[in-house]
């Protein structure tokens, strides 16, 4: 998860006095329609509580790509090692990339919507995240996950459990969980729910990294995790512009704390409905994945669908959200109609 190693040397005494762009505004912009007006989390003042950025990355992303995509990572990335089958794919190998090493996963189990079975995932962390990232711009490919790290210079006696606190009030009133990792007073903390598509993570990196803490001192890392929805929605601000992304990053951790990351802070795009994403191609895609075996359940008197129910109550928040979603497109189209559609491409 080290995001600074390859640069520490060239960019230490750089960091030890933070240029004059990086003083913030006294007011940062408003983010989201329910947020207050943030403070900038940077220069909060007061005894032990000054925070400087010192830095903001792609700390991890795991993408799924299409043929076209997964080619041109393979002549980007040197092959390191192979391994073994992995989280619904038969095949995987290490690769060696600019900035760090990225998993590629190929031959997948399950069809996807958009590629069929000719897509792949690559996943990485630290360094080789924001250079992949940056690689993708414009290409053939879906983030499922997206981390994005923003660093602060801080006094040595701050803990992230003390960040919280400021954090605290805003994360409840927007219903969020708070979480903790960690003894001895060496915390992480967490706002949200390990299923949450959006979740911040709060933590000393100097604490857990030994060259991050000779380097730079103690630094205070706010962390913010992106799955589903709003990973792709951040995707969209990161395709135009690392500014656009990071500034998106910084609005929804101000939306989730009454803090910003940046000077500045953006929206969430909305996400325009990609081609195929209706509802007839979402059905044909679990008929002809799964349909022999539904209809073998329903032949040797399996309650199929008694079944799917149950599951459906105790799923998550946001896969209750996509069935409700489903429903109402199906709705707006007609049952009878989405029946033909699928019918039609089973020709």
């Amino acid at each position: 998860m080290n995001h600074i190693g390859s640069t520490l040397a060239s960019e230490a005494a750089a960091l030890r006095t933070p240029p004059a762009e990086m003083a913030v505004a006294p007011q940062a912009l408003a983010w989201g329609s329910a947020a207050p007006a943030c403070p900038p989390f940077a220069n909060r003042g007061g005894e032990h509580l000054t925070f400087v950025r010192v830095s903001e990355s792609v700390d991890w992303a795991t993408m799924s790509v299409g043929p076209v995509a997964a080619k041109a990572l393979v002549g980007w990335s040197e092959l390191e090692e192979d391994g073994n089958a992995i989280r619904g794919f038969r095949r995987s190998e290490l690769r060696k990339c600019l900035g760090g090493k990225v998993w590629r996963r190929y031959d997948p189990h399950q069809s996807s919507k958009r590629w069929g079975l000719d897509y792949e995932s690559w996943e990485s962390s630290g360094d080789g995240s924001g250079m992949v990232a940056d690689f993708l711009r414009g290409q053939e490919c879906k983030p499922t996950r997206i981390d994005v790290a923003f660093d602060f210079s801080c006094d040595e006696s701050v803990t992230s459990d003390r960040v919280l606190e400021m954090f605290r009030s805003r994360a409840e009133e927007v219903g969020f969980s708070i979480g903790v990792t960690g003894q001895d007073g060496v915390n992480t903390r967490y706002i949200g729910s390990i299923k949450s598509e959006r979740r911040i993570r709060i933590y000393r990196k100097d604490l857990q990294d030994e060259v991050v803490s000779e380097f730079f001192g103690p630094i205070m890392r706010i962390e913010l995790i992106l799955k589903g929805d709003y990973a792709e929605r951040w995707w969209a601000s990161w395709s135009e512009s690392t500014v656009a992304g990071f500034d998106v990053a910084s609005g929804v951790v101000a939306d989730m704390t009454g803090y910003s990351m940046r000077d500045t802070n953006a929206e969430l795009v909305e996400m325009v409905k990609p081609e195929g994403s209706d509802p007839a191609s979402s059905v044909s895609a679990l008929l002809n994945q799964y349909g022999i075996l539904i209809a073998a359940c329903e032949r040797a008197g399996i309650p199929l669908f008694d079944l799917a129910y149950e599951r459906a109550e105790s799923a998550g928040i946001s896969a209750q959200r996509r069935g409700r979603r489903f429903v109402d497109d199906v709705r707006e189209i007609g049952a009878k109609q989405v029946t033909s559609l699928v019918r039609r491409k089973a020709i």
